[in-house]
């Protein structure tokens, strides 16, 4: 592997420069290039340079495990709903969970047909307006608009 990188653009036929140049610069970044040329702007002692790798090195280390602790916490997090899902019976119905007769208002409850969010909004909706009303009218009160009142009739 190269300690440097080497980076390298050949200018196509019929290629702009420009476009020649953003490639050039594209694989500079990728190449971190930029990065060296920052780092080698002062002169760091090699004592300085020992330090900041050990603690680089620490760092992508803590954070491996701490990746490997959060793969594995998955993982028993998957095995343990898995296993839940065993141990439950496969109906659905209550009554036959809890091993007893349910009383009947609840089964009519739980098997009745519940409204879609479409047709609740669309039938209060003046309700609707109504509410924004009454929070705009209460936010005056808070806010101490003593004429809050007076708007209310004009409405």
């Amino acid at each position: 592997m190269a300690t440097r990188p080497n980076v390298s653009v050949a200018v196509k036929r019929d290629e702009p420069v420009e476009r020649a140049l953003r490639r050039f610069k594209r694989l500079c970044e990728r190449a971190g290039i930029s990065k060296i040329v920052r780092g080698k702007r002062y002169y760091e002692k090699p004592s300085d340079v020992k330090r900041r790798e050990e603690r680089k090195s620490l760092r992508n280390r803590r954070r491996a495990e701490r990746k490997a602790r959060e793969r594995m916490q998955r993982k028993l997090e998957r095995a343990r709903k898995q296993q839940r899902s065993k141990n439950k019976p496969h109906s659905t119905e209550l009554s036959t969970v809890f091993g007893q007769p349910f009383p009947q208002a609840l089964v009519d409850a739980q098997s009745a047909p519940r409204p879609s969010f479409s047709e609740s909004r669309d039938d209060d909706r003046g309700d609707r307006r109504r509410d924004y009303r009454d929070r705009d009218r209460d936010r005056d009160r808070d806010r101490g608009d003593r004429d809050y009142r007076d708007r209310d009739r004009d409405r």
